[in-house]
């Protein structure tokens, strides 16, 4: 399990401890850099959250273990206000679905082009997405949780 703290808050990035790490979020919590992806305009949140809410947006893409690159478009919603329950306990969250049509370049020139369909939890009371689940053609399923939350002032 590895966990990630909020080390501080600039007027538009938050930097993530442990500075071992690169990562990086917008002030709206939407992830510019992690060990793993680096996106040049990340838009999953997108506030105010209301269920029925919808937008679009376009992202540059690094995927680092694989070193490629290239660039998606990718529509979210709001589809819900619900209850759920995660290793960090039970939260009333926005359920959002963002559908992700991609393409790039690998580094030995092979050509990604797929679709990707997450669904995720944000939670007003931990400011936190708290659950992630993910499909991609080429990584598989993922699920992401919260495992822990401390809110400071």
């Amino acid at each position: 399990m590895r966990l990630i703290t909020i080390a501080a808050v600039a007027a538009v990035v938050i930097a993530l401890a442990p500075a071992t790490e690169a990562a990086a979020q917008t002030a709206e919590l939407n992830v510019i850099e992690s060990p793993r992806e680096r996106q040049s305009n990340p838009r999953l949140l997108a506030f105010p959250l209301t269920v029925g809410k919808r937008w679009k947006y376009q992202s540059d893409w690094v995927f680092k273990p694989k070193g490629s690159n290239g660039k998606a478009r990718i529509d979210v919603a709001v589809v819900a206000y619900e209850r759920v329950t995660v290793a960090a306990g039970e939260f009333e969250a926005f359920k959002l679905t963002a559908r992700e049509a991609l393409g790039g370049t690998s580094p030995v020139g092979s050509q990604y082009a797929g679709e990707t369909t997450r669904t995720y939890w944000y939670a007003p009371a931990v400011r936190a997405i708290v659950k992630s689940v993910a499909h991609n053609p080429y990584l598989g399923p993922s699920t992401v949780e919260l495992v822990s939350a401390q809110l400071r002032p």
